[in-house]
This record gives C-alpha cells, structure tokens and sequence, in this order.
C-alpha cells in the first residue's frame, strides 16, 4: 500500500509542478493558448497559482520522504484538492472537460487521507 501511495504522491508532485510551472514560465497570451479558462485570471493571478502549484507538488514530496515534518504533506494534498475543487466550476462555464481535475481531486483525498 506504501508504495501505491508514493505512486500517486509521485503522479500529482509531477502533474502540480508542471503545470505551475507552465503557469510561472509561458507569457499569458500563450498559456490562454493552452487553458483558456485562465483568461479571467490577471498575470499576477496566473503567476500566483503556478507559484502555489509548485509549492505544493514539492510539500507532497518532500516533507515525507525526509521525515521533516511529514505534517505537511497531507496539508499539501489539501490545498492542491481546494484549488481543483475551484477549478472545476471555471471549466464548467467554459464547457471544457473537468475529468482531469476531478482525477487530480480523487489523487489529493487519497494523499491526504492516506497520510494524516
């Protein structure tokens, strides 16, 4: 079970950090390009998400695999939960297909169940 666990952890840190990383490294007109529904966010909100993004595909990794407060690895996968729960509607209205955030979602409860 340990290992299906780092399994998931390990698919989320690389899907968390990619896409905030997308969102810190591209300019907004050619992020909107790939995720449209970040069109309502300013720069400075689309740079703030990949920045949280980040942060939390690294406190899902790091904390529990160098036995440093390992606390913060279930927070991670909540916050990372929180900003799928506010995706989804935003995918919603622009009819854009919300199974990806949903997956992810289902991924954090488990993380931050799993690990508490």
């Amino acid at each position: 079970m340990e290992i299906a666990l780092w399994v998931i952890q390990g698919l989320l840190a690389i899907s968390f950090f990619i896409t905030g990383a997308l969102k810190l490294l591209l300019n907004r007109e050619d992020l909107i390009k790939k995720i449209s529904v970040l069109e309502t966010y300013s720069n400075a909100g689309i740079k703030t998400i990949g920045t949280f993004e980040i942060l939390g595909a690294v406190g899902l990794i790091l904390p529990q695999y160098l036995e440093i407060l390992p606390v913060l690895t279930p927070i991670a996968a909540v916050f990372l939960g929180i900003i799928m729960i506010l995706a989804i509607p935003k995918h919603m209205t622009k009819n854009e297909p919300i199974a990806p955030n949903v997956i992810l979602l289902v991924m954090c409860v488990v993380v931050a169940v799993m690990t508490y």
